[in-house]
C-alpha cells in the first residue's frame, strides 16, 4: 500500500494531495508528480440566499481524472442538499494540469479540498423573473453561472454553464455582471448557481 499525503497552502486554501486508504484505490494510480491547480473555484451567493452569511468550511474529497477535470467527490460531512448543489457545482469549475506517473502518462489522484463558505462581503444581486417564462409556461428554473472577476472586485466576464431554459439565462448574466466582490490581488473565479421561482424574483 502506498500512502502519500503532501499539503498545499494555494490562494489562501489547504489543498491535500492525498492516496491512500479510506479512498477508491481502483480509481488511483501511483503519482509521481502531483496536479496543479490551474484555476481555484469559490462559491457565490445571491443576496437572498439563506446560506449568504454562513461561516463555514467545506471539506470534499475530488477525484481528477486525466484531463485535470473532477470526476467524482466525496463530502466528509453531509450539508442541506441546496448547499451541497452549490459546492458540487463550484468544485466542478476547477482545473488542474493532471498528475502523471514516473513515465510522465497523466494519471487520477484524489484530492482533498477545503473550501471557505463567507460571502458576506460580496454583493450579488438577484435576478428578476424573466416575462419570457410566462409566455413558455415556465414557473420556476435554476442557471449555473461561472465568472471571472477583476483584482478591484469587478466582474470580468459570466458564462452560463448550464441551466433549465434559455429563459432564465438572459436575466440570470445580466444580474451576475452586476455583482461586486472584495478587492483581492489576483483575477479570482466564482460558482453562482441562480434559482427561479415566479412570484420569489422580483
Amino acid at each position: 500500500m502506498i500512502h502519500l499525503f503532501i499539503i498545499i497552502l494555494m490562494t489562501g486554501q489547504l489543498i491535500s494531495w492525498e492516496i491512500g486508504p479510506g479512498k477508491k484505490e481502483q480509481d488511483v494510480t501511483t503519482t509521481s508528480h502531483k496536479p496543479k491547480i490551474l484555476r481555484y473555484v469559490k462559491p457565490a451567493f445571491p443576496d437572498n440566499s439563506p446560506f449568504k452569511n454562513l461561516t463555514e468550511t467545506v471539506v470534499v474529497n475530488v477525484l481528477i481524472d486525466t484531463n485535470g477535470r473532477v470526476s467524482d467527490m466525496e463530502f466528509r460531512e453531509p450539508l442541506p442538499p441546496e448547499l451541497e448543489n452549490v459546492i458540487r457545482e463550484t468544485i466542478k469549475g476547477f482545473v488542474f494540469e493532471p498528475g502523471r506517473d514516473s513515465l510522465g502518462n497523466p494519471v487520477k489522484v484524489w484530492f482533498t479540498i477545503s473550501i471557505p463558505i463567507s460571502d458576506m462581503e460580496n454583493e450579488v444581486p438577484d435576478p428578476e423573473f424573466p416575462p419570457e417564462a410566462d409566455s413558455c409556461g415556465l414557473d420556476s428554473g435554476e442557471v449555473v453561472i461561472d465568472l471571472e472577476v477583476a483584482p478591484d472586485g469587478s466582474v470580468i466576464e459570466a458564462r452560463v454553464r448550464k441551466s433549465t431554459s434559455w429563459v432564465f439565462e438572459s436575466a440570470a448574466l445580466n444580474a451576475a455582471m452586476k455583482a461586486r466582490f472584495k478587492p483581492s490581488s489576483d483575477n479570482r473565479w466564482f460558482t453562482i448557481i441562480y434559482q427561479f421561482k415566479k412570484g420569489a424574483n422580483r
